[in-house]
């Protein structure tokens, strides 16, 4: 059977027109013009070689211009190195008739594991404060407080009293707990440092951490006993001001009715980001870190402190 050429209707009479003439032989409307071009009417059995070499020239030409080479393709590590499947361990940190205990978090797509440890002497000594300070506040008669505080050392009214007054920062400074949150300060510093990171996120780094230990309503708390039992607003802002103190950060304690944060000081030049958070104090921009909640970043102020008079304590 013999194959007949193809047809264009004329999009504007619909006269039937060989493919060869470029106007209508019924209207003259253009053929070929782009916007009115008719639509070409195949017979079914009729072969348009033109359109298989134009295809088999197009897959020539991309067969010269694509080269793939196998060896390239690493989903793993080299072509999609996506930080998030990397993890890292930090040093551990361990003493003598110690309890230890692993944490595990993310920042900034990287996955951290942590084993710490603190000493039992420091626990027992964080507890025997914990265990006044109760004694203190549950006691029914403002007679059993004053003799608690005429019997205790001087040293331990001073967190009972900072206690009463909500002003923790003699908390962060305890002597033997400062020494013991050096230790984590040096690891969580070195480990940052490793990881090239600036001044902003070193410090945002060691919040993450903080930030990864489990909420637990307690009683004010001082950091190693933190560390092992978990705490609440004003137990893990004390760990974590303690560890920025060791750092060499210049910080304060963010005191609310119901809660309380840490600020951090830094200059405009050190700050990453817009449009973060923060309270002046004296001539000094303390940014707002949050520690209760695992990623929360510095500067990020939830809807209900953004309402809330802080009481600001700087501590160096």
């Amino acid at each position: 059977m013999q194959n007949k050429p193809p047809i264009y209707i004329c999009p504007k009479c619909k006269t039937k027109n060989y493919s060869w003439l470029k106007r209508c032989q019924n209207c003259g409307a253009l053929l070929l013009d782009l916007e009115t071009r008719g639509h070409p009417k195949k017979n079914k059995n009729y072969i348009n070689i033109f359109s298989i070499v134009l295809l088999l020239i197009v897959m020539f030409t991309l067969s010269k211009t694509i080269h793939f080479d196998s060896s390239n393709l690493n989903l793993n590590t080299n072509l999609l190195n996506l930080p998030m499947n990397k993890s890292e361990a930090l040093q551990t940190l361990n003493f003598n008739n110690a309890i230890t205990r692993d944490f595990s978090w993310d920042y900034n797509g990287f996955s951290y594991r942590w084993t710490v440890g603190a000493p039992i002497d420091l626990l027992n000594w964080d507890k025997s404060i914990q265990k006044t300070l109760n004694a203190y506040v549950n006691s029914k008669s403002g007679y059993g407080q004053k003799m608690l505080l005429s019997s205790a050392p001087d040293n331990i009214k001073i967190l009972i009293n900072s206690r009463v007054s909500n002003n923790l920062v003699s908390w962060v400074i305890e002597d033997s707990n400062l020494k013991y949150t050096n230790f984590l300060a040096e690891i969580l510093k070195d480990h940052a440092h490793k990881s090239k990171f600036d001044y902003f996120h070193t410090a945002e780094f060691a919040l993450s951490f903080v930030g990864s230990i489990p909420y637990e309503v307690q009683e004010t708390q001082l950091p190693a006993q933190t560390i092992i039992e978990n705490g609440d607003c004003d137990c893990k802002s004390v760990l974590y001001a303690s560890i920025l103190l060791n750092m060499g950060y210049k910080v304060s304690l963010l005191s609310y009715p119901n809660h309380m944060a840490v600020g951090i000081a830094f200059e405009d030049n050190q700050v990453i980001g817009n449009k973060l958070s923060f309270y002046n104090h004296n001539g000094t921009n303390y940014y707002y870190c949050e520690t209760t909640t695992p990623g929360w970043g510095i500067g990020k102020l939830n809807n209900e402190m953004a309402v809330t008079t802080a009481a600001i304590y700087p501590i160096n």
